[in-house]
């Protein structure tokens, strides 16, 4: 999906279309629905990708475009949980520190929707919503 450190769209989109259709195919044979699980770990493993190289910003570009295709809501909620939680997903530190480190969150959040918005809306609208959950 990626080489060194920069996310190749077509690859991504070729492993997801692969994760989608081998989920549907198990969907098929135990009458569970895997997709909607699925496409959150899907977007939990997309948050993960390093900030874009041309503007700094997380999501890089290419993942950006994939939100904006409007892929399933599930796959855009486990990109907004990853970015929030961060890469390790674990919290830790002085209440102090962690309240600190929020509101810093919530200011990058806010300027980075603010800087991608008119490009990549949907995107931009995901940020703000990250935002918001670091403030609240």
């Amino acid at each position: 999906m990626c080489r060194s450190g920069i996310v190749d769209y077509d690859r991504m989109k070729a492993w997801i279309d692969e994760a989608q259709q081998l989920l549907d195919m198990q969907q098929l044979l135990d009458m569970e629905d895997r997709r909607e699980a699925g496409d959150g770990h899907i977007g939990q493993a997309l948050s993960a990708a390093l900030p874009d190289p041309t503007d700094g910003i997380a999501p890089p570009i290419p993942i950006r475009e994939l939100i904006e295709e409007g892929q399933t809501p599930e796959l855009e909620s486990g990109i907004q949980s990853g970015l929030l939680m961060g890469p390790t997903g674990v919290v830790s530190g002085w209440v102090g520190e962690l309240v600190a480190e929020s509101q810093q969150a919530h200011q990058q959040a806010q300027r980075n929707a603010t800087t991608i918005g008119a490009r990549w809306p949907r995107t931009a609208r995901l940020l703000r919503e990250v935002a918001e959950s670091h403030r609240q």
